[in-house]
């Protein structure tokens, strides 16, 4: 049984609890995973209101992307891209606010990028000790573009140089980053999975807590760990999906289904391309592939699923 932490009505199964969330409870109340919800299983319900056209001077902004990257021009661009969203959401157009936070995410995550690559780790590590990830329903502006950032520079990092060179305090980020309520740093964290087999920080565990709460992140996490090591991500899986408190396992195993489409890449970190960013390929080693599908049948997923299933089958 499925139910509805806002009004306590219970219902057979999640698709019958999103229809409920779509058309008796406002999109504003819902929290990002009952969004989620309705997002998978009812689509049409999501508010498709057309925002209004307006007009904000970002002369200033745009002056200093057109700088030489460095970490002090940097700093100064996302102050400045917050101070007009936050004065957008004061003059009460929220439909303004998110378009500045989203007509500047591209170009600043390009910025950031450009900084990473010519000041190296030590510009990050100075912008995650300036901007923390918060608790609160919403984070600052800036740190989805930080976990944009972060996430680029794990999947350089791994494949140049193993996981052992991981940053510790990259990888906290984007744990922590999960919980933006905005839903931009929650995508971006998915990269958190690159650091899957880190010799100090406990990925493995900390994926297995998550799923409790949120199969559906956990699927995007479990696609990126597959592509860093996809030995140490199918052990993973296993645990995940052998967990009584995990709700929803076909959410999980839809991170399979990813990985074994040839012709895209993860969605995330936003606005990178992979082709021309790393050297990347992914082929699936027999002994990970024969221990999906058991785990498959000994949880129960293949009775969906037809006789003669294939790993994309199993996408939601």
């Amino acid at each position: 049984m499925s139910e509805c932490q806002y009004c306590d009505a219970t219902f057979e199964d999640d698709e019958a609890l999103a229809t409920h969330l779509g058309t008796a409870h406002e999109w504003e109340e819902l929290s990002r995973i009952d969004r989620k919800r309705v997002e998978v299983f009812v689509p049409h319900e999501i508010p498709n209101d057309e925002p209004e056209a307006h007009v904000v001077d970002t002369t200033e902004l745009e002056a200093l992307l057109d700088q030489e990257p460095s970490t002090s021009v940097l700093k100064q661009a996302l102050t400045e891209r917050e101070r007009v969203i936050q004065q957008a959401k004061q003059d009460g157009e929220s439909s303004r606010a998110n378009d500045l936070f989203w007509d500047y995410y591209e170009p600043l995550a390009a910025y950031l990028d450009a900084v990473v690559t010519v000041e190296g780790g030590p510009a990050l590590a100075d912008l995650i000790d300036v901007y923390k990830p918060q608790t609160e329903e919403q984070n600052p502006p800036a740190t989805p573009v930080i976990g944009n950032a972060i996430g680029r520079h794990l999947i350089r990092t791994r494949q140049a140089h193993g996981v052992k060179e991981l940053p510790e305090d990259g990888l906290a980020y984007l744990y922590d980053l999960h919980g933006d309520e905005t839903g931009a740093g929650w995508e971006e964290a998915a990269a958190y999975g690159w650091g899957i087999g880190h010799p100090t920080q406990p990925v493995a565990d900390r994926i297995r807590t998550a799923a409790r709460g949120d199969p559906y992140w956990i699927s995007s996490v479990l696609e990126h760990a597959f592509y860093a090591d996809q030995y140490a991500a199918c052990e993973c899986l296993a645990e995940v999906v052998t967990d009584d408190e995990v709700d929803d396992i076909r959410f999980v195993f839809t991170a399979v289904s990813r990985c074994d489409r040839v012709d895209s890449w993860p969605t995330v970190p936003r606005y990178w391309s992979w082709d021309d960013a790393v050297e990347i390929s992914f082929e699936w080693d027999d002994e990970v592939v024969t221990r999906i599908r058991e785990l498959v049948s000994e949880t129960g997923r293949a009775s969906s699923l037809p006789e003669d299933w294939s790993l994309q089958d199993l996408e939601v």
